[in-house]
């Protein structure tokens, strides 16, 4: 059963490989997308953990009704064929106990497992990752401020050649008079 769930990690590494270089080819999309899956990936491991808890659960439970069955055929005083039979039923009700009591422990062994590996990667991401965050919003808010400076200058721009028109059409026929005269005295 670990051996499914980390051929899942693997294949979603692949995947994150291929999503965060995708997304990073369209521009800068591909930080969220990738935070988004590195979120997601860690609830999953939560819920998939939860699963193998409750299972191991549901099976501690039929191991018990199983070993008091079990108790229950071994209670029974007969003789002959049906004794022979009771016999067989009672070392595979007691067979599939002890089947499905290790199987109990392998699925706690793997709850645990993926507690400590979901442990280890939030340890491992939690600093890269919150940089990558502060980072990212800082770059938006650079950007932003980027935006907005820009359109303040686009404006200043606008209003000065607004005003440079204005005082040319005022000085030209002060320009005109001087001309004038600088002409005549040649």
């Amino acid at each position: 059963m670990l051996g499914v769930v980390l051929q899942f990690a693997v294949l979603s590494g692949r995947r994150l490989k291929f999503s965060y270089w995708h997304s990073c080819g369209q521009g800068e999309g591909g930080f969220p997308v990738v935070s988004t899956f590195h979120k997601t990936g860690m609830k999953n491991i939560d819920h998939l953990a939860a699963i193998f808890t409750e299972r191991a659960s549901i099976e501690s439970d039929y191991v018990k009704q199983l070993q008091k069955l079990s108790k229950k055929l071994g209670e029974i005083v007969e003789q002959g064929r049906l004794a022979d039979t009771l016999g067989k039923i009672k070392e595979e009700v007691d067979g599939e106990a002890t089947q499905r009591s290790q199987f109990v422990t392998e699925l706690k062994t793997h709850a645990a497992t993926l507690g400590a590996v979901q442990k280890e990667v939030k340890k491992a991401s939690k600093s890269p990752l919150g940089e990558a965050e502060k980072a990212n919003k800082e770059y938006h808010t650079l950007s932003s401020n980027i935006t907005k400076a820009k359109a303040k200058y686009d404006k200043a721009c606008q209003e000065n050649a607004a005003n440079d028109a204005k005082v040319r059409q005022e000085a030209d026929p002060k320009l005109k008079a001087k001309l004038e005269s600088a002409q005549q005295k040649l």
